[in-house]
């Protein structure tokens, strides 16, 4: 997910800010998260533009909460897009929104996703 600007600089300062509150390393963070320690000290550094499946991770770890973040999400013209047909498609019932994910899911898997 794109962060904007703003997003961006304030989850580094969070990030930079729990690190230093934490005696663990850039590795022992990376063993906690599932990530790379070369990414762990990228990311620390605020040195990220997404909220990436690895920033999200660490975060987790350093107790960050991401709720909130999605409002600083900036899409791309295809994910507005495709939001929109899948939007045009829905009834606005919990009962069609159940049937359009599951007909997702089922497009994904017939990929190999």
């Amino acid at each position: 997910m794109k962060l904007t600007r703003e997003a961006r600089e304030k989850l580094a300062a969070s990030i930079a800010a729990r690190v230093a509150d934490r005696s663990d390393s850039f590795t022992e963070i990376a063993s906690l998260a599932g990530v790379h320690p070369s990414q762990v000290s990228r990311i620390c550094r605020g040195h990220f533009k997404t909220a990436s499946y690895n920033v999200v991770q660490i975060c987790k770890v350093l107790g960050i909460p991401m709720e909130g973040l999605k409002a600083s999400v900036q899409a791309s013209p295809q994910q507005r897009k495709l939001e929109a047909a899948v939007v045009a498609l829905w009834d606005q019932s919990p009962e069609d929104a159940d049937r359009l994910v599951r007909v997702l899911k089922e497009l994904r898997a017939f990929r190999g996703h």
